[in-house]
């Protein structure tokens, strides 16, 4: 996908989706619901791209196994940022979230809950500056097969709480 045409236009039941480079930063992409595309399988959203995105809503989606988030994404507008969210429920049958390094920097809630299957969630690079939901708090719940969690440098920087629970299986951090 190279547009929010293009993605407009997406077939619902398509199994892949993926988001070029430096893409879809049209003003008037502002919200992105993954959420109707019920035979979704992996999402693959490229470096520099959705940049005007301010809500992410990922839920319900059974047959989901992975997302994947590149680098410098849903980060460009600073403002009203106490709105910006990232979701993600009742997929139950995601194992993995991987965000790369400056990606929703600017968002103010992050949303992990229901994900029976999930093993592990990657937030940046632990070596190198990331800055990743910079003033969120970590809010990760119902996560009973979460094995790792990786949380980059300066990620979570300003965030004034975390809440976690039920997440039994967590053993690294």
């Amino acid at each position: 996908i190279t547009s929010q045409e293009q993605f407009d236009k997406l077939n619902k039941n398509v199994r892949f989706i993926q988001f070029a480079n430096n893409c879809c930063n049209e003003g008037s992409f502002s919200e992105l619901d993954l959420s109707s595309f019920n035979n979704l399988e992996t999402v693959d959203i490229g470096d520099d791209s959705l940049q005007n995105v301010n809500r992410v809503r990922i839920t319900g989606l059974e047959k989901l196994h992975t997302v994947r988030v590149g680098s410098k994404v849903f980060n460009q507008d600073e403002s009203d940022a106490m709105d910006k969210v990232f979701e993600v429920r009742n997929c139950i049958s995601l194992t993995e979230v991987s965000i790369n390094r400056y990606s929703f920097s600017t968002f103010s809630k992050l949303d992990l809950e229901q994900l029976p299957a999930l093993q592990a969630i990657q937030f940046g690079d632990t070596e190198k500056e990331s800055r990743n939901f910079l003033n969120a708090p970590l809010d990760i719940k119902n996560l009973p097969n979460l094995h790792s969690i990786t949380i980059g440098v300066d990620s979570f920087l300003h965030s004034k709480s975390a809440d976690v629970k039920n997440v039994t299986k967590l053993s690294n951090v």
